[in-house]
C-alpha cells in the first residue's frame, strides 16, 4: 500500500465518523421493522438498502484513508445515490401491488443484463448458461405478473433515473447525479482534480482540498438518510430510532463545515 498523499483533515474526520455512526444507527433501527417477505418489492427494497449502507461505509473508509481517494469515493457516492433513487421509486406507492409492478420492471433489468451477456458470449461460442438464466427469470417474472390483481399493468421498461426523480417530484436532485457521473465516466471535468486552467496556463498536480469532498459527502448523506427513513416507514420501523432531529442536524453541520473549509 502506498503512503498517504493527502491526510484527512479534522473536518473530514468529523463528517466521516458521524456518517459511519449514522450507518450503524440505521442497521440497529432495522431490527424494529416488521417481518417482510410477503411482497417481492419490499424484500428488494431491503436489499437495495443494504447495498446503500455498504456504499456509505466505503466512502467513509476512503475519506479517512486519504483525501486523494476522492475520485473513487465519488464513484461510490454516485452508486449510492442512484440506488437510493431506485429504492425511493419502488417504495413510493402506498399500494403494495403498485410497488410490485415497479419491482417487476426492476427484475426485468436483470433479465436484460443476462440477455446482453448471452448475446456477447454467443459471439465467442458460449452463452448457453446465460440464456438459460434469462429464461428462468422471464418465467418467474411472467408467473408473478399473472398473479397481479385486475387493473395492474406491468411497465414496458424500467424508467431512467431522471424519470424516477420526475415521478417523485425531485427533478432538481438530478444535478447532483450528473456531478457524480463525471468521475464514473472519466470525463475531462473529473481529471480537473489534477489540473488547473487550460493550455499554456495549466498547472498539474494533486489539487484536492476539503471542499472538493463536499459533494461526495452530501450525496452519501442524502443516500443514507433518505433511503433509511423511507424503508423504516414502509416496513413499520421507527425512523426516530435511526435519526433524531439533533443527530441529523449534527451530521448536516459537519458536512457544511467541509464546504467552508476550502
Amino acid at each position: 500500500m502506498s503512503g498517504t498523499v493527502i491526510p484527512p483533515t479534522p473536518v473530514i474526520q468529523s463528517a466521516a465518523t458521524l456518517l459511519d455512526e449514522a450507518a450503524g444507527r440505521l442497521v440497529r433501527a432495522l431490527s424494529g421493522c416488521h417481518e417482510i417477505g410477503h411482497y417481492e418489492a419490499d424484500v428488494e427494497c431491503l436489499n437495495l438498502l443494504k447495498l446503500i449502507i455498504r456504499h456509505v461505509e466505503s466512502v467513509t473508509v476512503l475519506s479517512l484513508r486519504d483525501l486523494a481517494l476522492l475520485p473513487t469515493a465519488m464513484g461510490i457516492a454516485r452508486a449510492a445515490y442512484e440506488t437510493t433513487i431506485k429504492l425511493l421509486w419502488i417504495a413510493a406507492p402506498a399500494d403494495p401491488f403498485g410497488r410490485e409492478v415497479r419491482w417487476l420492471a426492476h427484475l426485468q433489468s436483470e433479465e436484460d443484463y443476462y440477455l446482453k451477456m448471452a448475446s456477447q458470449l454467443a459471439k465467442l461460442g458460449h452463452g448457453e448458461a446465460k440464456q438459460k438464466t434469462v429464461e428462468t427469470i422471464r418465467r418467474f417474472r411472467n408467473d408473478v405478473t399473472a398473479k397481479l390483481p385486475a387493473g395492474y399493468t406491468p411497465l414496458k421498461q424500467l424508467p431512467n433515473l431522471y424519470q424516477m426523480l420526475e415521478s417523485l417530484g425531485e427533478e432538481r436532485k438530478y444535478l447532483m447525479y450528473v456531478i457524480g457521473c463525471q468521475f464514473a465516466h472519466g470525463t475531462h471535468h473529473a481529471t480537473g482534480l489534477y489540473r488547473r486552467h487550460l493550455g499554456t496556463e495549466k498547472v498539474l498536480g494533486e489539487h484536492i482540498a476539503d471542499k472538493d469532498w463536499a459533494a461526495c459527502f452530501s450525496m452519501t448523506w442524502y443516500s443514507l438518510h433518505a433511503s433509511g427513513q423511507c424503508f423504516l416507514q414502509r416496513a413499520g420501523g421507527n425512523p426516530h430510532d435511526f435519526l433524531s432531529v439533533e443527530f441529523g442536524s449534527k451530521v448536516q453541520a459537519a458536512i457544511h463545515a467541509i464546504t467552508e473549509n476550502g
